[in-house]
């Protein structure tokens, strides 16, 4: 028995230490705690010597057993097939991947990823301001601008103003600001023009004049007629024998008036006018009086003219009048025809508007393309768009990749190595 004693003694003592080593050598993973006081030999041996350890390993494979040489060589061996099949199997497991491509980064960057991220961002920006704001390109966008609006979409443009025009013309006709601002436009000219010293002649040009004169020329018998007309309206034969009465009153002698009175000297007036106006040959003499009256009236100075409206007509009668010129426009051919007189303004003047507007859009997209406000919009587009890109799984960029982009990548890859 003592000899046995001691040799079970001794294997159990050995087995308990040799199982407590081991032990100590892997467990535990982590440093244990106790009341925030560290627990001796925690972790263990191996857990706390991982990255030491790793790296000596590391370090022996790729030096003594994985070391470029071999690596080399082993490729040189049907080369290309092999960097094939590892690319094929590589984006294989890529298009299987449902991993975000952000996560695949953040393994790859080393933390850094967020950083790598922003400095793209601002780079793509910057080029892409930079591209802006070249000569060339500026050119290209003004000849783009000007070929799709003035060439190719003229018409469309010319409808869209017609549109605005017709609208505008409506929303002035209904405004009462319009007829009160029109009447204070009246007034102001009228003001303006009752200093002028110029005759109308000066004023109103020749064509203008000469116009009126052949309209009455050409237009005599219809004259004729309608001042036949007008004597025959008893409102007007009331409304001139009380004027003639009123006149003959207050210019009759006294020893005449004992033997006619004013009443029968107007009618006597009266009927000698009309007998005039209903002789044949009077059409003539009538168109040769009015223009007679038409050269006086041009003679006279605009000054005059002037204050004589002025004076004649009050702040009523003055929106009665700018109420008669917004009817006037109102009407639907009436508006026709400024629309008309506006569109061949238009294209008389095409290409001067098409030079003026260009140079303008020019100078202004200079300006806009060295703006911050650019550079701030472009920024925001492109972080945008890469972080929808980065939150797409790894499968979805991976899944478009055919055999032939397979190939081409195996041929990169085999030709820097």
């Amino acid at each position: 028995m003592k000899f046995i004693i001691p040799i079970l003694l001794g294997a159990t003592i050995g087995y308990i230490t040799n199982w407590i080593a081991i032990k100590m050598l892997f467990r535990p993973h982590y440093e244990k705690k106790i009341f925030n006081i560290h627990v001796p030999f925690t972790p263990g041996l191996i857990p706390k010597e991982r990255e030491r350890i790793a790296k000596s390993i590391g370090d022996a494979i790729g030096v003594y057993l994985l070391s470029p040489e071999v690596v080399v060589k082993s490729l040189s061996n049907d080369k290309n097939d092999y960097i094939k099949k590892w690319v094929k199997s590589y984006i294989g497991r890529l298009q299987r991947e449902d991993r975000s491509i952000k996560s695949l980064v953040s393994d790859l960057g080393h933390g850094k990823h967020n950083e790598i991220l922003s400095l793209i961002k601002v780079k793509v920006t910057e080029i892409i301001c930079l591209e802006l704001r070249k000569d060339i390109f500026k050119q290209k966008l003004i000849r783009l601008i000007d070929e799709y609006i003035f060439i190719n979409s003229k018409d469309e443009l010319y409808q869209i103003i017609n549109e605005k025009i017709e609208l505008f013309l409506y929303q002035l006709t209904k405004s009462e600001e319009t007829m009160v601002g029109l009447k204070d436009i009246i007034v102001g000219k009228l003001k303006e023009l009752s200093t002028d010293e110029r005759p109308l002649t000066e004023v109103i040009p020749e064509n203008i004049i000469f116009g009126i004169k052949d309209m009455v020329a050409q237009h005599d018998e219809e004259i004729g007629e309608i001042l036949k007309n007008i004597l025959n309206d008893s409102r007007i034969e009331l409304e001139l024998k009380g004027w003639i009465t009123k006149v003959a009153s207050n210019n009759m002698n006294k020893l005449v008036a004992i033997f006619m009175s004013p009443e029968t000297i107007s009618d006597k007036v009266f009927d000698a006018i009309k007998e005039f106006v209903n002789k044949p040959e009077i059409n003539d003499n009538i168109a040769t009086v009015i223009i007679t009256l038409i050269d006086k009236i041009f003679e006279n100075k605009v000054g005059n003219i002037a204050s004589i409206i002025s004076t004649n007509l009050d702040g009523d009668q003055m929106l009665k009048l700018s109420n008669l010129i917004i009817q006037y426009i109102s009407k639907e051919e009436n508006q026709s025809k400024i629309i008309n007189i506006i569109n061949k303004r238009l294209k008389s003047e095409k290409a001067n508007i098409r030079g003026s507007i260009l140079n303008f859009m020019s100078k202004e997209l200079e300006t806009f393309f060295d703006s911050k406000i650019l550079y701030d919009n472009i920024f925001s587009i492109i972080d945008d768009i890469i972080e929808k890109i980065m939150d797409k799984p790894i499968s979805s960029v991976a899944g478009n990749i055919d055999d032939r982009t397979v190939l081409n990548i195996a041929s990169f890859c085999n030709y820097y190595i």
